[in-house]
């Protein structure tokens, strides 16, 4: 799988998938810029080594 390395393309790519075509291209442009923000922090997640093993909370007990 071939991944998009300029965050326009990403964005639209993205966007294109959600459905949100209607867009203008200031509003595009405010996604192109926040992008690299929000995928560094996104990446981040995954970087984490305490959490390496752990498992995740699909089940919330309410008791």
């Amino acid at each position: 799988m071939a991944y998009a390395t300029d965050a326009e393309t990403s964005v639209k790519a993205l966007l294109t998938a959600a459905q949100m075509t209607t867009l203008t291209d200031e509003q595009v442009d405010i996604f192109v810029k926040a992008y690299p923000t929000l995928r560094a922090a996104a990446d981040r997640l995954y970087t984490i080594p305490e959490i390496r093993y752990e498992q995740p909370a699909v089940i919330y007990s309410a008791s």
